[in-house]
């Protein structure tokens, strides 16, 4: 038997596995998944006559809701909490983005490409990281994305994994809409905050589509 006759039903093996297997694709900016930014701005009322004092809670607003921005003191400086939820797939997005088809509806990963992440006070003076904060954290959906080191050196991509990947998985595979739970915590050095204190993020989302679920 030649060496060609041998390798025959392997090639064709190869072709019907390729064939017959998931279909995945990749949906982003380009397919019309939004990214996901704003601007947490948490303005201390003055109104009474004082100023802020590291402990107090800021109410902050922005156009979709209201939220509380908790503070503490810790050692030389204070530490600010930030808490919101953002929406990353609005119900309307599974008809108007062409690449959720029936045949690809389950999500089997999402890669985070994070922008940016700054802090500023209630002036508008952003908050250097080498000489002002001393700690960032920043949480989506339970997972922890980004500390100090790596916000030096944004941009970068991560992966969403076990809970925080599983609340976005099942909102894609029942098509209801799907947010993130955004938790960001900063420590600022030295605290000098009169009037309230900002949080600005960029990311973009990448969804992994498949045919099949992982």
């Amino acid at each position: 038997m030649s060496l060609r006759n041998v390798a025959m039903p392997g090639v064709m093996l190869a072709l019907l596995s390729v064939a017959c297997g998931p279909v995945e694709i990749r949906i982003s900016k380009a397919q019309g998944v939004k990214p996901v930014t704003g601007s947490l701005v948490a303005t201390f009322d003055t109104s009474a006559g004082r100023d802020f004092v590291c402990g107090d809670s800021i109410i902050g607003d922005t156009s979709a809701q209201s939220f509380t921005v908790t503070s503490k003191a810790v050692n030389g400086g204070c530490e600010f909490n930030f808490d919101q939820e953002v929406e990353v797939l609005a119900g309307a997005d599974y008809a108007t983005i062409k690449e959720f088809t029936n045949s690809v509806r389950y999500l089997n990963r999402v890669d985070l490409e994070i922008r940016k992440l700054d802090f500023y006070d209630g002036e508008g003076t952003r908050f250097d990281v080498e000489n002002r904060i001393r700690d960032v954290e920043f949480w989506v959906n339970g997972q922890q994305v980004l500390n100090i080191d790596q916000v030096r050196s944004l941009p970068t991509t991560i992966v969403l994994k076990g809970e925080a990947l599983d609340v976005m998985k099942r909102a894609v595979k029942n098509r209801e809409r799907c947010t993130a739970h955004i938790v960001s915590k900063v420590v600022v050095l030295d605290a000098m905050i009169k009037k309230g204190i900002r949080c600005d993020y960029d990311s973009q989302p990448t969804f992994i589509l498949s045919s099949s679920e992982i």
